[in-house]
């Protein structure tokens, strides 16, 4: 009987020592690739502005060609209330520090 206890006991042992190797491995890598995620993702969202403003045709367009159609843009607030572009003051008010960011 200790000789069944000794091989359940290495069988869990084993078992939890693969799922800590592998759950490290996993976390390094998504730690690792963050960065590509967050340039991918404002990738996306830029090339989904290009493409409403009719700038660009979203099946054929690379990354390069999406960096250089939006450095042409100048990024504005819009006050809702009145329809025209915020100020300085206002966006600095509503505690927005980089327009480009928000």
């Amino acid at each position: 009987m200790s000789k069944s206890t000794s091989n359940n006991f290495s069988t869990i042992a084993v078992a939890l020592t693969l799922c800590l190797v592998c759950s490290v491995l996993v976390s390094g890598v998504a730690v690792g690739l963050k960065p590509m995620q967050d340039a991918n993702a404002q990738l996306d969202i830029n090339k989904n502005i290009l493409v409403a403003a009719g700038e660009i045709d979203g099946a054929k367009v690379t990354a390069e060609d999406v960096d250089a159609k939006f450095k042409n843009f100048t990024v504005k607030m819009v006050n809702l209330k009145d329809g025209t572009f915020a100020s300085e003051e206002e966006i600095t008010q509503a505690g927005i520090a980089d327009v480009t960011a928000y």
